[in-house]
C-alpha cells in the first residue's frame, strides 16, 4: 500500500512539472511515457500482493481467533491475583513475574499436540496449575482457601457457567437482590472492566494488562518471591515444633518421675492455648500472641519447683497451677473470662490426678512417659476433635462456619462496586458526581450493594450482620419503646448494662429502704416460660428474653444446663427473671456463672445457671458456654 501511494505522488508531481513541446503535450515527454508504463506495472504486481496479504490477514484471525482462550484464561488468573493483593499488601505481584510464568506455560511446559484445540487445553490446564501453586506459596493458610475459591469462580464466571448474579448471591446472600436493585435503578457508573474479547498474542496481552493495572508499590515488592510460614496447625503439629526444641540433655535433666508428664503437659499447655484460637469467641475473647518464650519460661520454672521439692515432697500443684495460669501465660490474658478459661485448664491438666494410670488429656490424647516422644505425638489424630480442649463436637461446625462466612466477607470487599450499571448519563457527569460525593456517602452506597449497614449508621446504632436484619430491628427496637412492657427484649438496648440493669438496680434499690447501691447485686432465675406466656410483670425486677445459649443446651423441665445436641449451636433460652439481692457473698460454686455478650465481644454481664449434678462448673467453662443477644 506505501508503495502504490509513492507511485502515486510521483505521477502527479511529474504531471503538476510536465511541458511539452507541442504547447504542453504529455505525449511529447518520454520520461512521463515511462513514468507511466512503470506505475502500471508496479500497481498490478502490487495489487496482486495485497490480494495474498488480505487472504493471509483473514487466515491469521482465524488462527488468533483460537488462541484467544489462552489470553482470556491469562487475564483471569492475572487480575485474580491483583485482587487477592487486597487481602494482604504483601501479594502484590508485578506483571513481569506473571509474564514469565505465561510464556513458559505458552512456548515450552505445557504438552504439545498436533491438534490445535487439544493444545491450547494443555496450555490453559498447565498456566492455571502453574499459577495456582506459584501463588499460593506465597500465601497464608487462611487466604489459601479464599484463593482457591476465588479460581473456581472466576473460570466457571468466564466460561459463563455460572450467572454473575447468582455469584452476588452466594458471597451476599439473598438480601443483595433488593439492595442491588434500589442503588442500580437510581444512578450507575461502571467500575469493571469487561474481560470476554481479549487479543491473543503476548504483545496485546501486555498491552490490555498494562493499560488496567495501576502500581501501587515498587518493582522490588512487586517481584520479590513470596514465601509465608504459618504456625502449626492442630495439637500434633504443635507438639512437634514443639518437642523438636527440646534437646536430650534437657529430657534427662531431672530423674523425678513427675518430670517427663509435666514437661509433657506444659507442651500440650502450650499448644492447646494457640489452638483455641479457631474456635473464635468460643476460645478466647482476645486474641493473644502465645509464643515459644512462653513455654521456655514455664519448662524453667518446673524444673527449678521440681528441684526444690526433691524426691521426698509431694509437687506443689497450687503453686505449679497459679504460675502457668497467672504469671507465665496468664501475664498476657487481659479478659476476666479468658484468664478464668486458663485456670481451668491449669486445673484440669495440673493436679495429683497425672500420676494416675488412666489420667488423660482426652481419648487418644495421653501424657508421654517414654523418651520416644515424636513417636508417641506422630501416633496423634492428624484432625483434632474440639473435645481435646474440653469444647461440644459442635464448635468444629462453628469453626467452619465463621471460616466461611470469613471467606465470603473477604471476597465481598474485593470485589469491584459496579452499583452505577444501569443509568445512562454522560460518562464526565457520572464522574462529577463521584467527586461530590462525600467519604460516607461513598460509604454508604458501597455497604447498601453490599446489604451492609454503612459505618456512619453504625457509629451511631448498633451492629447488624445485614442491612435487611438491621431495618428489622428497627422496628423491634421502636415498638418495645412504646409504654413498659411486660417482658424486655435485651438485644433493643444500646447499652443494657448502664441503661437499663443499672437503672433496675436503682429502682429495687429505692423500693427496700436501708438499701445501699454499692451492696446491691444483679442475681437471676431461669423460668419455665417463654415471653409469649408472661401476663404480668414482676412485682421485683424485670423480665428479660431474646437471649440465646451457645456452648450447651438447655433442660426446659428442670430448668438446668445439659450438653448441646449434635449439630445444634445455638439454644433459645426462656426468660430470665433479673433481680436484685442486698448481698455481696460469693456465687454458689455449684452454679455456673454464664457472661451475657451483646457481640461477640461486648460483654453486658453474668448470670447464674444451675447445671448437671455429674458436670461441674468448669466443663462448661471449657466448652465456652455463653448467652448471646444476636445469633443472626
Amino acid at each position: 500500500k506505501r508503495k502504490r501511494k509513492e507511485l502515486e505522488g510521483n505521477l502527479l508531481d511529474k504531471l503538476s512539472s510536465t511541458k511539452g513541446v507541442n504547447k504542453g503535450s504529455l505525449v511529447d515527454d518520454d520520461s512521463m511515457i515511462s513514468i507511466l508504463s512503470t506505475t502500471k506495472h508496479t500497481a498490478a504486481e502490487v495489487g496482486v500482493k495485497l490480494s495474498a496479504a488480505a487472504e493471509a490477514e483473514v487466515k491469521i484471525n482465524i488462527a488468533q481467533a483460537e488462541y484467544r482462550p489462552v489470553a482470556s484464561r491469562g487475564s483471569t488468573l492475572y487480575f485474580l491475583i491483583t485482587e487477592m493483593s487486597m487481602v494482604n499488601v504483601m501479594y502484590q505481584t508485578s506483571l513481569g513475574q506473571f509474564l514469565k510464568i505465561f510464556d513458559l506455560s505458552l512456548a515450552q511446559k505445557s504438552e504439545k499436540s498436533s491438534k490445535t484445540q487439544k493444545w491450547i487445553a494443555n496450555i490453559i490446564e498447565y498456566l492455571t496449575y502453574e499459577v495456582f501453586r506459584y501463588t499460593v506459596r506465597g500465601l497464608y493458610e487462611n487466604h489459601k482457601f479464599i484463593f482457591t475459591l476465588l479460581l473456581a469462580l472466576k473460570i466457571d464466571l468466564q466460561n459463563k457457567k455460572i450467572e454473575h448474579d447468582h455469584f452476588q448471591i452466594l458471597i451476599k446472600g439473598k438480601t443483595i437482590i433488593t439492595a442491588g436493585k434500589i442503588l442500580t435503578n437510581c444512578i450507575s457508573v461502571r467500575v469493571a472492566i469487561s474481560f470476554y474479547t481479549f487479543p491473543t498474542t503476548r504483545k496485546f496481552l501486555r498491552y490490555l494488562l498494562k493499560s488496567c493495572v495501576h502500581y501501587t508499590c515498587t518493582f522490588s515488592e512487586q517481584s520479590s518471591i513470596k514465601f509465608t510460614n504459618d504456625p502449626p496447625q492442630g495439637v500434633r503439629a504443635g507438639l512437634k515444633r514443639t518437642f523438636a526444641g527440646i534437646s536430650q540433655n534437657q529430657l534427662e535433666v531431672s530423674n523425678l518421675p513427675m518430670w517427663k508428664p509435666i514437661l509433657y503437659s506444659v507442651a500440650f499447655l502450650h499448644t492447646g492455648v494457640q489452638s483455641e484460637y479457631k474456635f473464635g469467641s468460643l476460645g478466647w475473647n482476645i486474641p493473644y500472641e502465645f509464643n515459644s518464650a512462653d513455654f521456655t519460661a514455664s519448662v524453667e520454672f518446673v524444673e527449678r519447683h521440681l528441684d526444690d521439692c526433691g524426691p521426698r515432697k509431694w509437687v506443689t500443684w497450687v503453686t505449679v497451677r497459679n504460675m502457668l495460669a497467672e504469671v507465665q501465660y496468664g501475664g498476657r490474658v487481659t479478659d476476666d473470662y479468658d484468664k478464668r478459661l486458663l485456670k481451668c485448664f491449669a486445673r484440669e491438666w495440673f493436679s495429683k490426678m497425672m500420676s494416675d494410670p488412666s489420667f488423660c488429656f482426652y481419648t487418644g490424647y495421653n501424657p508421654c512417659t517414654v523418651d520416644e516422644y515424636m513417636e508417641c505425638i506422630q501416633s496423634l489424630p492428624t484432625i483434632d476433635s474440639p473435645e481435646a480442649l474440653g469444647l461440644h463436637s459442635n464448635a468444629d461446625i462453628t469453626y467452619k462456619t465463621n471460616t466461611s462466612a470469613g471467606v465470603l466477607d473477604t471476597i465481598t470487599n474485593i470485589q469491584p462496586k459496579d452499583i452505577f450499571t444501569k443509568c445512562k448519563v454522560q460518562k464526565s457527569f457520572l464522574i462529577l458526581i463521584l467527586k461530590l460525593l462525600s467519604i460516607n456517602l461513598r460509604d454508604a452506597l458501597d455497604n447498601i450493594f453490599d446489604a451492609r449497614v454503612p459505618k456512619l449508621w453504625r457509629k451511631i446504632s448498633w451492629e447488624s450482620s445485614t442491612l435487611g436484619f438491621w431495618f428489622t430491628e428497627l422496628l423491634e427496637r421502636n415498638k418495645q419503646f412504646i409504654g413498659r412492657p411486660k417482658t424486655f427484649w435485651t438485644t433493643g438496648f444500646f447499652n443494657p448494662q448502664g441503661e437499663f440493669l443499672t437503672a433496675m438496680r436503682q429502682e429495687v434499690t429505692r423500693a427496700n429502704k436501708g438499701w445501699a447501691l454499692d451492696t446491691v447485686t444483679l442475681t437471676n432465675k431461669v423460668l419455665k416460660h417463654a415471653q409469649e406466656e408472661i401476663t404480668a410483670s414482676p412485682t421485683e425486677g424485670v423480665y428479660v428474653y431474646g437471649l440465646y445459649l451457645e456452648g450447651a443446651g438447655w433442660d426446659k423441665k428442670n430448668t438446668h444446663l445439659i450438653e448441646s445436641s449434635a449439630k445444634v449451636l445455638f439454644t433459645a433460652l426462656q426468660v430470665i427473671h433479673m433481680f436484685a439481692i442486698n448481698s455481696t457473698a460469693p456465687v454458689d460454686p455449684k452454679l455456673c456463672v454464664c457472661p451475657i455478650y451483646k457481640t461477640d465481644l461486648n460483654y453486658i454481664t453474668a448470670v447464674v445457671l444451675p447445671t448437671m449434678k455429674s458436670h461441674s462448673p468448669d466443663h462448661w467453662i471449657m466448652c465456652g458456654v455463653a448467652l448471646l443477644c444476636d445469633i443472626k
